[in-house]
């Protein structure tokens, strides 16, 4: 099976409390692992980053899904393409609570528009982006293959 990995951005309609948040994740994984979808989920105030991890069709289509939800606006597609493997796969859906601070940096970093001022050219862009958040899950103790705690 090719594993296709799609990251987004998007901005919350509002500011979702940690029951919301708990719930969401928790309808993610069932959603997710009934199509094979592994991944990741950052909130930090008001503001999304997400890692979908799967065969392509599924994960394109989980994410048009994801942008015509309510709960979000402003979706951004930061990268998408096929990959050697997946970054997140015992978790068929990661979250974290993380520093809005903390955010804005990785999404930074994934941004195309400054990933090319970021990176010299023959760096492998996909090395950079597994590396990048993998780095910051490890670094960021809220994030966990479990639900946020009320």
């Amino acid at each position: 099976m090719a594993v296709y990995q799609l990251i987004y951005c998007s901005v919350a309609t509002r500011l979702l409390g940690c029951e919301e948040l708990a719930r969401m994740v928790e309808q993610a994984r069932i959603n997710n692992y009934s199509q094979a979808i592994t991944g990741v989920l950052l909130y930090a105030e008001g503001r999304f980053l997400q890692v979908l991890e799967g065969e392509m069709a599924p994960v394109e289509a989980l994410y048009e899904h994801i942008s015509s939800d309510a709960r979000h606006a402003e979706s951004i597609r930061m990268y998408s393409a096929p990959v050697p493997h997946r970054l997140f796969a015992h978790w068929s859906m990661g979250f974290g609570r993380v520093p809005a601070p903390a955010l804005a940096r990785l999404s930074a970093y994934l941004d195309p528009q400054y990933r090319a001022a970021l990176l010299p050219n023959a760096y492998d862009i996909e090395e950079f982006i597994a590396d990048t958040l993998l780095e910051f899950v490890r670094e960021e103790p809220a994030v966990a293959g479990q639900p946020p705690r009320p």
